[in-house]
């Protein structure tokens, strides 16, 4: 409970400083938070977690772990958030001029 309470107050009070402010940065933090809140709620009111998504194929064992809808949203939330991350990794780095051994400081100047 306190680890999902600490995460959910550091994204909400932190969300602008690592998520741009776009439509798609905040439907990935509305992913998370509402996740978090979710499991929170089930934790508080039942003391666990309750997972009711079971999948397996026959008697194939052993099957997918059994997750819920709050689960979901959490994974699907930090998965885009990293592969955006990776995509403006990338494009940075192609935007970045060639040739430029020396690192640039902060100010744009060459570092020493």
């Amino acid at each position: 409970v306190a680890l999902a309470a600490v995460m959910l107050v550091v994204i909400v009070a932190f969300r602008r400083h690592f998520m741009p402010d776009t439509r798609l940065y905040r439907v990935i933090a509305g992913l998370m938070i509402g996740g978090i809140v979710g499991n929170l709620i089930d934790r508080l009111r039942l003391g666990f977690v309750m997972d009711f998504l079971d999948f397996y194929w026959k008697d194939y064992r052993p099957h997918f772990p059994s997750f819920n809808v709050a689960d979901a949203s959490i994974c699907v939330g930090v998965g885009l958030y990293i592969l955006l991350q990776f995509l403006a990794a990338g494009r940075q780095e192609k935007s970045s001029p060639a040739g430029g051994d020396s690192p640039q400081a902060p100010d744009g100047n060459a570092a020493r």
